[in-house]
C-alpha cells in the first residue's frame, strides 16, 4: 500500500474540511442583481436572482454552499444554465418568476435536490410540465399569467402525472385546467390548493385524487353573467373519501357581501370534516344548519360572513350547539360590510363546554357574560376590537388560560388578568392597568400603564 498517497488524501480531506462556505458578502460585486441572506450565524440560507446574470454568476452563487431556498427572476428572457445549481447539495426550494420555455425548464429538472417548486409565468401562453421530469417534486405551485375569464391559457393536458409517485401538495393560481387533465394519479397527494376563476370541472377533477385530505380554493374571479349572485358549488367534493380540512375564500370589490353564496347541499356530503374555514360567503340558516350536522367538525372560522336574512328573520347560529362534543376552536371576525354584526355573545356558546379557542373580533360586543366561566377548557380568548367596558370578575377562575386579546376595546376598564398560565395577554388602547408583575406582559412591549395604589 502507498502509505505517502494514504496520508496525502487523508491531509487533503482535513483541509478541505477546514475551509469555510463564503458568506453573502462574495456576492457583494452583484449588489444590484443578487439580494442574499444569512441567519445568525452568518450563514446563507436565502437568495434572489434578478434579471442581469449569466453562467458565471451563477457559477460563483455555488460558492454559497448552505443556501437552501433561491428565486430566480428571468422576465428578460435570460440565456442561462440552471443546471450548474445542482452542485448546491443544501437547495431544495426554488421560486422561477419568467419565460416558462422548455430550455430554461429541462435546465431547471437538473436541480435534483429541488422537492419545492414554484413557477411564475411572466408571460401568456400554457405551461408545459413534462420537461421536469427528472425532478422528485413533494410540493409544486404553479401561477399563471392573470388568466382572465375567456382566455386559452391552460396548464397543458396530462403534465401532472410527471410527479405521481412523489407530489404532495399542488398550487395552481389563475390556471385554467383542461379537461382531458386526469388527476387521479397524484396519489401521494394530500393538499390542494387554488385561486382565480374555478369552474366546476376542477371541483370534479381534484375530488379524484384518492390520498387528498386539505383544499383551500380562494374565488377571486367571477362569471356571474347575467345573475347578481355567485353561487359556490363544491358539491363533488364529497367524492373525496379522505378530505378533512376545507378552506373556501372569497374576494371582490365589486360584489357586495351578500352576493357570493354557498349552494344549499354543498357541503351535505362531507361528514369527516374536522377543520372548516369560510371567508365572506353569505349564509342563511340553511347553510348553518347544514354545517351543524357535520358532527365531526373540531375547528370552525367564519370570517366576514355575512348573514342573509328570509321573511325578515335574521339566521342565528345556534345550531352549532349540536357541535358542542368535538368543537374545540370556533372563530368569528367582521368586516366593515359585514352585516348581522354580534351586538352580545351568542348564548349557545356558553355552552361549548370542549371549547380550548374563541374568537369574536371587530363585533359589536359591550359585555362578556359570567358564564364564559363554563368554557373551563379555555386556552385562547379574543374579543379584540369590540365595546367592552369591563370583564367578569370570574374570569380569572379560567385555569387553563394561556392567551388572551383585548385590544382596542377603548372603553374597557380594570386590572390585567393574573390568571396562573397566563402566557401572552394585550390590552393596547383600552383603559386596562397592569396589576403585578404578571409573565404575560414579558412578550410584547406594553403601553398599559401600572395600577395606581389606589
Amino acid at each position: 500500500m502507498h502509505y505517502k498517497s494514504l496520508f496525502k488524501g487523508i491531509g487533503l480531506a482535513i483541509l478541505f474540511s477546514l475551509v469555510k462556505s463564503e458568506d453573502c458578502d462574495y456576492l457583494d460585486k452583484y449588489n444590484e442583481s443578487i439580494i442574499c441572506y444569512s441567519d445568525d450565524n452568518n450563514v446563507p440560507y436565502y437568495l434572489a436572482l434578478e434579471d442581469n446574470y449569466d453562467n458565471a454568476v451563477l457559477n460563483d452563487i455555488t460558492k454559497l454552499t448552505t443556501l437552501k431556498e433561491i428565486a430566480i427572476h428571468n422576465t428578460l428572457n435570460v440565456t442561462a444554465d440552471y443546471s450548474i445549481l445542482n452542485k448546491l447539495n443544501n437547495l431544495t426550494k426554488l421560486t422561477y418568476d419568467g419565460v416558462l420555455e422548455d430550455a430554461y425548464l429541462k435546465s431547471i429538472s437538473k436541480l435534483t435536490h429541488v422537492t419545492d417548486l414554484t413557477l411564475e409565468s411572466s408571460v401568456d401562453g400554457n405551461v408545459n410540465l413534462k420537461s421536469l421530469k427528472g425532478l422528485k417534486l413533494q410540493k409544486l405551485t404553479v401561477e399563471c399569467n392573470n388568466v382572465e375569464i375567456g382566455d386559452s391559457n391552460y396548464l397543458v393536458k396530462k403534465t401532472l402525472n410527471t410527479f405521481a409517485s412523489t407530489l404532495k401538495e399542488l398550487t395552481l393560481n389563475s390556471c385554467f385546467i383542461n379537461k382531458n387533465e386526469d388527476f387521479s394519479s397524484l396519489t401521494k397527494l394530500n393538499t390542494f390548493n387554488a385561486a382565480g376563476w374555478l369552474d366546476k370541472n376542477l371541483i370534479k377533477k381534484i375530488s379524484d385524487m384518492p390520498a387528498l385530505k386539505k383544499v383551500y380554493i380562494y374565488f377571486d374571479k367571477y362569471d356571474i353573467g347575467d345573475s347578481d349572485i355567485y353561487t359556490i358549488d363544491v358539491t363533488d367534493l364529497k367524492s373525496a373519501s379522505k378530505l378533512n380540512e376545507l378552506i373556501l375564500d372569497t374576494y371582490n370589490d365589486s360584489l357586495n357581501p351578500d352576493q357570493t353564496r354557498l349552494k344549499h347541499g354543498a357541503l351535505k356530503g362531507l361528514k369527516k370534516l374536522k377543520n372548516l374555514d369560510l371567508g365572506r360567503i353569505a349564509l342563511d340558516q340553511e347553510n348553518i344548519d347544514e354545517i351543524s350536522n357535520i358532527k365531526a367538525i373540531e375547528s370552525l372560522s367564519f370570517r366576514e360572513c355575512s348573514l342573509l336574512s328570509e321573511d325578515d328573520l335574521v339566521p342565528t347560529f345556534d345550531s352549532l350547539l349540536n357541535l358542542k362534543k368535538n368543537l374545540k376552536n370556533l372563530y368569528f371576525s367582521f368586516g366593515k360590510r359585514t352585516t348581522n354584526k354580534f351586538e352580545e355573545v351568542p348564548e349557545f356558546i356558553y355552552s361549548l363546554t370542549n371549547l380550548k379557542s374563541l374568537t369574536i373580533t371587530n363585533a359589536l360586543l359591550e359585555t362578556l357574560s359570567d358564564e364564559i366561566v363554563n368554557l373551563k377548557k379555555l386556552e385562547h380568548l379574543d374579543l379584540s376590537m369590540n365595546y367592552l367596558t369591563s370583564l367578569p370578575a370570574n374570569l380569572e377562575k379560567l385555569k387553563n388560560l394561556k392567551y388572551i386579546d383585548l385590544h382596542q376595546n377603548r372603553s374597557l376598564e380594570g386590572k390585567s388578568l393574573n390568571n396562573s398560565k397566563l402566557e401572552y395577554c394585550d390590552y393596547d388602547r383600552t383603559k386596562i392597568c397592569k396589576d403585578k408583575e404578571v409573565k404575560c406582559f414579558e412578550n410584547y412591549e406594553s403601553k398599559i400603564e401600572p395600577c395606581s395604589s389606589e
